[in-house]
């Protein structure tokens, strides 16, 4: 089982037959029933083995896309704010755009019909899996002390804090703050769940996996600078840089029209340069198109507001979908900046966050971007208190820096472009 995005090992009373039988076999039924609805509604015969068209590409392309759906969600779905349904369906994208491209280019045979079926019958199949798996799930105990108050208090999860030892064999795993000081009969308990084989793991942790967020209050620097992932990270920029150019056709025109309508809406320029902070420290000129009057910061640096009366009339609109960020398309081309990351700041905020919180300097060992986790969980910040809570979403990113994590990142910003969220 997952606790809160960490693998727990099965405890030897949460047998198969309990924790993952129940999916299996919805996912068995599952796909016998796709494929046999799939190929009466694409060849009106159920038993697809019998048609006369060569069914055998399209069953393959289906099953190939349900299992990789099988792969792929649970990547996804291990991370803080990622509902079962919406990680099944970005997986679903994925895989199913990947297997239609590779069938496409061989220019093997498949039936519309069929896929389209099969397709949604998967996803539903996936959906009722979860749903089972999840249903199936123990309770978790938290001891006292350290920071179990403020784990117990995250909502959403099958943890309860204990009052007092429960027996062991009631619990599906245990969490504790391994920092914070324990009494005797806490250690007696935390002993015999330990012979019991059930799970013990650091409330840190947990808090981290749940809120999306590495506390300042509760990790040292050792837990801060973990190992990368390097193939990843050398080949982040490429990707970039691959991803910008096949999109052209699709932000080159918009980016044409904002810039008409900013020319048209006030006088001054179109883009908007500005120094910032970006990988290791260094500075770069971040391109933006213009969203504020002329001289709007000739009083110095400051954070935008709700309802700035600096801001024209096409930058609220701009603002709002995040299309004044065009520009900085080309300072990915540049390898200034990449599509996700933590947000670059200006020199003059950096210097008062570098010396009033905690490690905001390890921002910078990732190139800034566009988007980034906190960018779709926290939205703007505008004080040294929410830019404290934004720094701990941005080390949680650069902690667990993914393919993975950067495609959920990617599919929050679509829905966070469309709503508006953050938007100042």
């Amino acid at each position: 089982m997952q606790l809160g995005g960490v693998q727990a090992t099965p405890t030897p009373w949460s047998s198969l037959a309990s924790a993952e039988l129940g999916p299996r076999l919805v996912h068995l039924l599952g796909v016998a029933l796709a494929g046999s609805i799939a190929s009466l509604v694409a060849w009106g015969r159920a038993d697809f083995w019998n048609a006369s068209e060569p069914t055998h590409y399209p069953v393959l392309l289906g099953l190939f896309s349900h299992f990789g759906i099988s792969l792929v969600t649970p990547k996804l779905s291990r991370y803080p704010s990622a509902r079962p349904l919406s990680s099944i369906l970005l997986a679903a994208l994925i895989t199913g755009s990947l297997t239609l491209v590779i069938f496409a280019s061989l220019r093997l045979y498949y039936s519309r019909a069929f896929l389209l079926t099969f397709f949604a019958l998967s996803i539903a199949t996936h959906w009722v899996a979860s749903m089972v798996r999840n249903s199936g799930k123990g309770m978790i105990g938290i001891v006292p002390g350290g920071i179990s108050s403020a784990l117990a208090a995250v909502p959403n999860n099958r943890w309860v804090l204990l009052r007092t030892p429960v027996p062991p064999t009631s619990l599906d795993g245990v969490l504790v703050d391994l920092h914070a000081e324990i009494d005797g009969r806490w250690k007696k308990f935390l002993a015999s769940c330990a012979l019991n084989g059930v799970p013990i793991f650091h409330s840190a942790v947990a808090l981290e996996m749940a809120t999306g967020r590495i506390s300042l209050d509760h990790h040292s620097l050792e837990d801060l600078i973990t190992p990368h992932r390097p193939i990843y990270e050398a080949l982040k920029p490429i990707l970039d840089r691959i991803l910008v150019l096949l999109t052209a056709p699709l932000w080159v025109p918009l980016g044409i029209a904002v810039a008409v309508a900013i020319k048209l809406d006030s006088p001054g320029p179109i883009l908007f340069i500005q120094e910032r902070v970006g990988f290791r420290g260094r500075p770069f000129r971040m391109l933006k198109f213009r969203s504020m009057h002329v001289d709007s910061e000739k009083n110095g640096p400051q954070f935008a507001k709700k309802h700035d009366a600096r801001v024209t009339r096409v930058g609220r609109i701009i603002r709002r979908y995040r299309l004044d960020e065009i520009p900085q398309m080309i300072n990915i081309l540049r390898g200034e900046m990449s599509l996700i990351g933590p947000r670059p700041e200006q020199r003059k905020f950096v210097d008062e966050f570098t010396t009033q919180i905690p490690y905001y300097s390890l921002r910078h060992l990732v190139r800034p971007g566009i988007t980034g986790w906190a960018q779709v969980t926290q939205g703007y910040a505008s004080d040294a208190e929410s830019t404290r809570v934004k720094l701990e979403h941005d080390l949680f990113y650069i902690k667990h820096l993914s393919p993975w994590l950067d495609l959920l990142i990617l599919w929050k910003t679509i829905q966070t472009v469309l709503s508006g969220f953050g938007a100042r």
